[in-house]
């Protein structure tokens, strides 16, 4: 395996990407793009946007399992992205919100 070399900020964090799995989504560059990438309890949506829009087709969805309405990460989307949707689901046997957040490239 060789590491990717990724730059996140000041440090440099090495991530494997290898076939035996383990990547960091970050890293992981398939020869096609998906036309949905989704994630639950992962990091805030601006994060998975910065992280994961390159495995996004220009016409594809992120999608984001999130708890409450998630008002405030919504504010803070990056310019590239946009808001498509939000849907409440309604879980049964559970008392808590939960909602799908779908977000695509600006159009």
């Amino acid at each position: 395996r060789e590491p990717c070399g990724e730059q996140r900020g000041d440090e440099r964090q090495c991530c494997w990407a290898g076939r035996d799995g383990g990547e960091r989504v970050e890293c992981w560059h398939p020869r096609e793009q998906f036309g949905v990438v989704m994630t639950r309890a992962f990091s805030t949506l601006a994060e998975f946007i910065e992280r994961a829009a390159h495995l996004c087709a220009p016409s594809g969805i992120l999608a984001a399992m999130k708890g409450a309405y998630p008002e405030d990460e919504l504010a803070h989307l990056p310019e590239a992205f946009e808001l498509r949707r939000v849907v409440r689901l309604n879980v049964p046997h559970l008392d808590a919100e939960r909602h799908l957040v779908l977000m695509g490239h600006r159009r």
